[in-house]
C-alpha cells in the first residue's frame, strides 16, 4: 500500500513539473514577449561617425555627490581632526581641486555631453549604448519621445568602461531619444554608437524563476500531508531551491552588506599557504568588479572576469597552512570555491558555487534542527525560512553559520526542557551534550557575543545526570565556555586574524565608517552617566521592537538590493505568534521558568547588541544608538517563540491547515523579494 502511494505522490510531482514549466513558458510568450510578436522590430544601428547622433552640448558642471562621498568626506576630515590632536599639530585637510563645498555640501567637477537621436516612431525594446573611447566610468541618463513628449526616462545609469557596452530596457514607443553623459574629463563621443531594438528573445532565468515558483507553491498545497509527515525535507528543498535561484540571478553582484571582506576570507582560505589572486579576485575584494542589471550584460560581466581570472599572471601572497579562529565559519565557501578551480569553472561559476557551499551546509543545519525538534516543527521551519535566512546563506557572508547552528542548538535546549516535563528521569545523552555545545561553540565563532546564548544550559536539572556532580562540570563548562568567548572579544588570541585591530590609542578607536566615534569616550559617558544611559537603552529597545512588531521597520532586507514593506513584517509576526500560541495535541508544554529564562536571554543579549553598537559605531553621548539591524535578532527569534507558548490551544486550527500557512508564508516572501529585488533588477 505504502508503495502505491509513494507511486501516485511521485506522479503527481511529476505532472505538477510538467505543468509548472508550460505555464512559465506561456507567461514568458504571452506576457513578456507578447511586444515583441506585436511590434517586432530588427536590431538597428546609430553612431556619431555616421552623423545619425547629433552632439547638442559639451560643457563643465559641478556634480553633486552622493550620500555615501559626503558622508566619507566627512569622517576623512574628522579623522585628520583627531589625528592631529593625538599629535598635538594644526588639523590640515584639503579638499581635492576637482571637489568644492557649498552649503555644507560638497560637489565634484565634471563634464557633461548632451545627445540627441531621431528614430523612427517605433516600440523600442532595449538600447544598447557603445563608448568604445571611453577611459573611465561614466554616469548617463536616456530619455525618449514621441511627438516631443517624453515617454521614458532612466535613472542615474554607470557606463563601465570595463565592459564596452550598457543595456537600457525602455519599452515604449519612441520616435527621438536624448543620451547626457557626465564623466570627470573631457569625453570622446567620436565612436560613440547605440543599437535598439524589440526582438522576440526568450529569458532562461524569468522562465526558471516561473517554474520554481509554481512547482514550489503547487507542492506545499498539493502533498499537504506529506508535508506534515516530513516538515525536514520540505524546508530543505525549499531552501535550496530558492537560495539557489537567488545565487544564480546575482551572480557575481556584491549584494550583501560588506560581501566584499567575506569573499577575500574565503577565497584566501581556499588556497594553502600561497594565494593566488588574479585580477578578476582582487576586483572582487576591493569592491570594485562589473556589475550588471540586464540579462544581456551578464554575459559582458563573465567574459571580462574569465578574461581577468588568468593565474599566469597572478598576485602572490603567503599565509599560514592554520586556519584562524575567526575564519573558520568561511569554510564552507573556501571548500567549495577550491573545488570549483579543480573542476576548472569560469570564475563567474566558481563563485556561484561557492556560495551554494554556504547555502547547502545552511540547508543541511536547517534540516537537522527541524528533524530534532521535538515541538513546533513548522514554525522552525518557517524561521530557517526567512527571507533574511536565505539571503545570508545566498550570498558570501558568515551569517549563515551563525543562524544555522543557532537554530539547531535552540531546537536542542528546547527539547532538553521538553523532555524534562514528558520524563524527569531521561538523561542528558553525551553525543547529545557535545552536539549541543558544538552547536553553539559554532555558531558563536564568527560573532562571540552569541555564546551567552547557551547560558539557559546552566539551568538544566540535576536529574537530568546520572550524579549530581557530573551536573556541576557540566554547568562549569558551559560558564567557561561563556567566559572564554567573552574573553576573546576583548583581548583576541593570535590566531583571530585582521578581523580585530591593535589600537594604539583607544580615545579615537571606533568604527571607521562613522564620524564622532571613540571607544573609550563612549564607556566614560556610560560609567559617568549610567542612568541617562539606561533611559537611552531602554527607548531604542523599545522603540525598535515596537517598529518591528507594527512593520514600520523592515525587518526582512536584502542587504543594498532593500527590503521588503512592513506589510510583510506584519503578516510574519502574526504568523510567528500563530504558530506560537497553537498547542500540539499529545505534546507537553514548555514549562514556566524555561520560558521566563528565555525572557531574560532575550532581553539581556538583545542590551549588550545595542551596547556594542553604542560603544563602537554609535557618536560619543548621542541619543540614540545606531547601527543595529534586524538581522543581529534572527537567533532570538526562536527563544521568542518559547517565551509566547502557553498551555492552552488558543489558536484552534486543523493541523493540514496550520501547516501549509506556516510554509506558505516564508516561500511566498521569498519569491516575492527574489522577483522584485533580484529578478527584475538584474535579469530582465
Amino acid at each position: 500500500m505504502n508503495h502505491v502511494k509513494s507511486f501516485f505522490v511521485k506522479f503527481r510531482m511529476g505532472i505538477l513539473l510538467f505543468l509548472s514549466i508550460l505555464l512559465a513558458f506561456m507567461i514568458e510568450i504571452g506576457v513578456f514577449q507578447w511586444n515583441a510578436l506585436k511590434n517586432p522590430t530588427d536590431q538597428q544601428e546609430l553612431s556619431i561617425a555616421e552623423a545619425s547622433i547629433t552632439m547638442l552640448q559639451t560643457g563643465e558642471i559641478w556634480q553633486e555627490l552622493t550620500e555615501e562621498e559626503q558622508n566619507q568626506i566627512e569622517i576623512d576630515r574628522e579623522n585628520a581632526r583627531l589625528l592631529a590632536e593625538a599629535n598635538k599639530t594644526d588639523s590640515i585637510y584639503r579638499l581635492d581641486e576637482d571637489l568644492k563645498e557649498e552649503n555644507g555640501r560638497y560637489f565634484r567637477r565634471s563634464v557633461q555631453t548632451i545627445l540627441q537621436a531621431d528614430l523612427p516612431d517605433l516600440f523600442c525594446g532595449k538600447m544598447t549604448l557603445f563608448i568604445p573611447d571611453a577611459v573611465e566610468k561614466l554616469n548617463y541618463t536616456l530619455e525618449g519621445f514621441r511627438k516631443d513628449i517624453k515617454t521614458y526616462e532612466s535613472a542615474d545609469q554607470v557606463y563601465d568602461n570595463r565592459l564596452g557596452a550598457d543595456v537600457t530596457s525602455i519599452n515604449k514607443n519612441i520616435d527621438q531619444v536624448m543620451i547626457t553623459i557626465t564623466g570627470k574629463g573631457a569625453l570622446s563621443v567620436d565612436s560613440l554608437k547605440i543599437t535598439y531594438g524589440n526582438q522576440f528573445s526568450l529569458n532562461p532565468l524569468r522562465i526558471l524563476f516561473f517554474t520554481v515558483t509554481f512547482f514550489i507553491i503547487g507542492s506545499v498545497f498539493l502533498i499537504s500531508e506529506e508535508l506534515r509527515k516530513r516538515p525536514e525535507w520540505a524546508c530543505f528543498v525549499s531552501s535550496m531551491l530558492l537560495g539557489g535561484l537567488l545565487i544564480l540571478l546575482t551572480g557575481t553582484n556584491l549584494t550583501g552588506f560588506d560581501e566584499h571582506v567575506h569573499f577575500a576570507r574565503a577565497y584566501a582560505m581556499s588556497f594553502g599557504s600561497t594565494i593566488e589572486t588574479t585580477e578578476s579576485a582582487m576586483r572582487m575584494k576591493a569592491n570594485d568588479i562589473p556589475s550588471f542589471d540586464q540579462i544581456e550584460e551578464r554575459k559582458l560581466v563573465m567574459a571580462y572576469e574569465e578574461y581577468n581570472d588568468d593565474f599566469s599572471w597572478a598576485d602572490l601572497s603567503t599565509q599560514s597552512r592554520f586556519v584562524s579562529y575567526s575564519d573558520r565559519s568561511y569554510l564552507p565557501m573556501g571548500i567549495f570555491m577550491k573545488l570549483g578551480r579543480i573542476l576548472n569553472l569560469p570564475f563567474f561559476y566558481g563563485m556561484m558555487l561557492s556560495k551554494f557551499g554556504n547555502l547547502l551546509v545552511y540547508s543541511v543545519l536547517s534540516f537537522l534542527a527541524v528533524k530534532m525538534a521535538y515541538r513546533k516543527k513548522e514554525l522552525v521551519a518557517a524561521i530557517a525560512l526567512l527571507p533574511n535566512c536565505i539571503f545570508a546563506a545566498s550570498g558570501f557572508s558568515y551569517d549563515s553559520i551563525v543562524n544555522g547552528f543557532l537554530l539547531l542548538a535552540v531546537v536542542l535546549t528546547g527539547n532538553l526542557f521538553w523532555n524534562q516535563t514528558k520524563n524527569q528521569q531521561e538523561r542528558l545523552k553525551p553525543v547529545i551534550a557535545f552536539l549541543l555545545l558544538g552547536a553553539y561553540i559554532a555558531g558563536s565563532t564568527a560573532k562571540p557575543i552569541y555564546m551567552i546564548m547557551s547560558l539557559m544550559l546552566v539551568f538544566l536539572s540535576d536529574r537530568r545526570f546520572e550524579q549530581r556532580w557530573q551536573a556541576w562540570i557540566f554547568r562549569i563548562s558551559v560558564i567557561g565556555l561563556i567566559g572564554l568567548f567573552l574573553y576573546v572579544i576583548f583581548f583576541p588570541p593570535v590566531s583571530v586574524s585582521s578581523n580585530y585591530e591593535l589600537m594604539g590609542n583607544l580615545a579615537y578607536a571606533g568604527d571607521k565608517r562613522n564620524q564622532g566615534t571613540s571607544v573609550i569616550g563612549q564607556l566614560s559617558f556610560i560609567l559617568t552617566d549610567p542612568l541617562r544611559y539606561t533611559l537611552i537603552l531602554l527607548k531604542t529597545m523599545g522603540g525598535d521592537f515596537l517598529s518591528y512588531l507594527t512593520g514600520k521597520t523592515n525587518f526582512f532586507n536584502y542587504g543594498y538590493l532593500g527590503g521588503m514593506s512592513g506589510k510583510w513584517v506584519i503578516a510574519g509576526v502574526l504568523i510567528l505568534i500563530l504558530g506560537a500560541l497553537r498547542k500540539e495535541e499529545s505534546k507537553p508544554f514548555l514549562p514556566s521558568n524555561y520560558r521566563i529564562l528565555n525572557a531574560i536571554m532575550i532581553f539581556g543579549l538583545s542590551a549588550v547588541i545595542y551596547t556594542s553598537m553604542y560603544v563602537s559605531y554609535t557618536p560619543v553621548a548621542s541619543s540614540v544608538i545606531e547601527g543595529v539591524q534586524a538581522r543581529y535578532f534572527i537567533p532570538l527569534l526562536l527563544p521568542f517563540v518559547y517565551v509566547i507558548s502557553g498551555k492552552k490551544n488558543l489558536i484552534p486550527i486543523k493541523e493540514k491547515w496550520y501547516s501549509k500557512i506556516v510554509f506558505a508564508f516564508p516561500i511566498l516572501a521569498n519569491l516575492w523579494s527574489i522577483y522584485w529585488l533580484a529578478l527584475r533588477p538584474f535579469n530582465f
